[in-house]
């Protein structure tokens, strides 16, 4: 057997361990119990290691049959499959009886819920053997919109309800088990000195992920330049909208000119028509004055960024956007560099991402347009056919001509945010942001209803 699997059925055997000594019986469910581990990328059943006889009660306590195997789950390794289509950094789960004081318990930690009717269970999944968990553990995160910490049902006639609960691997399973069970001392503390941290394993961790990560958004959907304001809800709204979504983002950090506020004063502002915006990503708002309202620019970006990576959305900082794709007239990807490269002036060759549709939110710089404008036969759809450039400040006007501007500027590319207004010769807004959250929503909106 080769050593990754020999230590994911070691992790596996050890999760089992903390179970047997910890766990309380009253979780296990009549059907019994399995605890799942996949290994990256798993395709099929034989990709994903389970303990053979399943995990059993006896009394109040638990006992794992048998030491754990790959290729001996289907129930619960199918859960983790469909799980990891989704998400691919979600490799295990374990199922555990469904009690309303169990549940009520997941809530109470904190844990994120979704749940699956199986009477809305269509007919053809119905006819077919096994693909009732498949149906709606998927059912479950799409009606979410992220993999939660916990799935459920109610059952059906003959079929016991059952909880879910999903995890990155068999340790943050049991983990979140452990507090469901009201036992708050983490598996990793009663491990931490059985494994040792082993900095090759750490390093092939990030290249392995990232790596998973950026091949499965070399052709994506909707490809947006520029992590700011309107670039993140844009991404999230498409994303909702069953888009595959990747943000390419120059600086390590995205946010845009957010973080800063007004002259790293960090609050900012929005007007009445955008803070319903802010109200849905659940960023806290206090009035000022009237038809003002506050909100702190930390909080604003980091919640707006993470309800956008919750519906979907990958981001890539640090790479810079140096040339588009173009065919028969029309933009279909980007080339890209690592920032530094570029910061440099380091001759390497990009690679390409390919996409449907291209949104320039970079802001003052529009550089995709610039790209373009430089390289391209094509003209734009402006009224000088050329980027305007923008001009000075003038909030009211901005704010206006933002929403205004915000539309298709050549086949297969829209602006958004700054970027509009500097496309069409618009005034700079200063920093009021209702304009940018708003243009995000609209452009969303418009690559739905005219590219999909």
């Amino acid at each position: 057997m080769e050593p990754r699997k020999k230590e994911y059925l070691s992790r596996l055997k050890e999760a089992g361990s903390v179970l047997e000594d910890s766990c309380p019986g009253y979780l296990i469910p009549e059907v019994c119990s399995n605890l799942a581990f996949a290994l990256p990328n798993a395709q099929s059943l034989e990709e994903v290691a389970a303990f053979p006889g399943r995990i059993v009660r006896i009394g109040d306590r638990i006992k794992v049959v048998s030491d754990p195997q790959f290729g001996a789950s289907s129930h619960v390794a199918n859960i983790v499959l469909t799980v990891m289509r989704h998400d691919s950094q979600y490799r295990s789960a374990m199922n555990i009886r469904f009690d309303e004081e169990i549940l009520k318990r997941c809530q109470e930690k904190g844990l994120s819920i979704a749940e699956f009717d199986r009477t809305l269970e269509p007919d053809d999944v119905k006819a077919k053997e096994g693909a009732t968990l498949e149906w709606g553990v998927d059912y479950a995160i799409r009606e979410c919109g992220f993999v939660p910490d916990i799935i459920f049902d109610r059952g059906s006639v003959g079929k016991e309800p059952m909880i879910r609960v999903i995890g990155r691997d068999p340790q943050d399973v049991v983990d979140k088990i452990m507090r469901i069970a009201g036992i708050e001392r983490r598996i990793t503390d009663q491990m931490k000195e059985k494994r040792e941290l082993k900095e090759l394993e750490i390093t092939r961790a990030i290249v392995e992920r990232y790596m998973h990560k950026f091949l499965n958004h070399t052709e994506v959907d909707v490809a947006v330049v520029g992590g700011g304001p309107a670039g993140l809800v844009a991404s999230y709204f498409l994303a909702k909208g069953g888009r595959k979504v990747a943000i390419f983002e120059r600086k390590l950090s995205i946010g845009g000119g957010m973080w800063g506020g007004g002259m790293m004063f960090n609050e900012i502002v929005v007007q009445e028509e955008a803070k319903g915006l802010l109200d849905l990503f659940g960023v806290s708002t206090e009035p000022y004055g009237d038809g003002y309202y506050t909100a702190d620019a930390i909080e604003a970006v980091t919640t707006i960024c993470s309800c956008a990576m919750k519906s979907g959305v990958k981001i890539f900082n640090c790479i810079t956007v140096e040339d588009v794709v173009i065919r028969d007239n029309r933009v279909i990807g980007l080339v890209i560099t690592w920032s530094p490269v570029e910061m440099t002036g380091l001759h390497v060759d990009p690679l390409t991402i390919m996409a449907k549709c291209v949104i320039d939110a970079t802001g003052h710089d529009t550089e995709v347009l610039r790209v373009i404008e430089r390289k391209a036969d094509i003209t734009l759809e402006t009224p000088t056919g050329k980027i305007m450039g923008e001009r000075s400040m003038w909030s009211h006007k901005a704010e206006l001509l933002t929403l205004e501007n915000t539309k298709r500027i050549c086949p297969g590319v829209y602006v958004a945010g700054m970027s509009a207004n500097a496309a069409f010769g618009g005034p700079r807004m200063g920093p009021i942001f209702g304009g940018m959250l708003l243009s995000g929503k609209k452009v969303a909106e418009l690559i739905l209803k005219d590219e999909f």
